[in-house]
C-alpha cells in the first residue's frame, strides 16, 4: 500500500496523535477508535480474546465511511464521565447499596433519570451496566443490541486506562451472577427505549432502600 506500515492505525493512549493507514482514515468506526485511545479507553474485549466486544467503538473497527452508528460500551462511557450526573454507584458500604428501577438507553440521556451503572464488590474489578438500546445515535450497535449488557473492567481511577470485559448480554428474563452480587433483568420495552433492571446483593430478595 506504500505507506510502510502493515497496520490499519494507531494512537497513542491520552494523546492527541492518531495515524491512519491509507483509506482507512475514512472509516468512521475506526475514527473513534483512535479518538478512544486518545481519551485513554483501552480495548473492548470478550472471551479473553481483543476487540471481540462489537457493542462499542473499542471493539473491531469496519472500512464503513458514514457507520456504524454506536457509541461506547458501559465500562468506556462510565470512564468518559460524560454521562456522570445520571449514573449509579452501588456497593455494599456505599449510599446505594442495590438497583430496582429502570435503566434508559445512551441515545435517551436527556430525558432519563439513570443510564448507567456501577458495581463494586470484593473482587479487584468493577462491574458496569446498561441498556444497549439500538436506537437514534446507537441505532448501529453490532452486537448486544436492546439488551442489558454487563462489562467488568480493573478497578482504578475514572480516567485511568484498563481494557474491558464484556461478561454478559440479558434480555427479558435474564441474569448474570458474580461475587456479592446478581443482576436481573424485566421488561425490555423497545419502544420506550428501557429495560428494568434489578441488582441485588447476595442472599438479597428484593431492594429496600429507606
Amino acid at each position: 500500500n506504500g505507506t510502510g506500515f502493515s497496520t490499519i492505525a494507531y494512537a497513542f493512549y491520552n494523546s492527541w496523535l492518531s495515524v491512519f493507514n491509507d483509506d482507512w482514515c475514512m472509516s468512521l468506526s475506526l475514527q473513534m477508535h483512535e479518538i478512544g485511545h486518545s481519551m485513554n479507553f483501552g480495548h473492548s474485549n470478550e472471551g479473553g480474546e481483543t476487540y471481540e466486544d462489537e457493542s462499542g467503538f473499542m471493539g473491531y473497527s469496519y472500512p464503513n465511511i458514514d457507520g456504524p452508528r454506536k457509541c461506547f460500551n458501559a465500562a468506556k462511557s462510565w470512564q468518559s464521565g460524560w454521562y456522570r450526573d445520571k449514573g449509579i454507584t452501588i456497593n455494599s458500604s456505599g449510599a446505594t447499596t442495590c438497583f430496582d428501577s429502570i435503566l434508559h438507553g445512551i441515545a435517551d440521556y436527556p430525558v432519563a433519570t439513570t443510564v448507567l451503572l456501577k458495581i463494586q464488590n470484593g473482587s479487584d474489578n468493577d462491574y458496569f451496566v446498561n441498556f444497549n438500546a439500538q436506537w437514534g445515535i446507537n441505532r448501529g450497535s453490532s452486537e448486544g443490541g436492546n439488551q442489558v449488557t454487563v462489562v467488568s473492567r480493573a478497578r482504578g481511577p475514572r480516567d485511568s486506562f484498563a481494557e474491558s470485559e464484556l461478561v454478559a448480554k440479558l434480555g427479558s428474563g435474564g441474569s448474570y451472577s458474580f461475587l456479592g452480587y446478581t443482576i436481573s433483568v424485566g421488561k425490555i420495552d423497545i419502544n420506550k427505549g428501557t429495560a428494568e433492571v434489578m441488582v441485588l446483593p447476595a442472599l438479597q430478595n428484593s431492594c429496600n432502600i429507606l
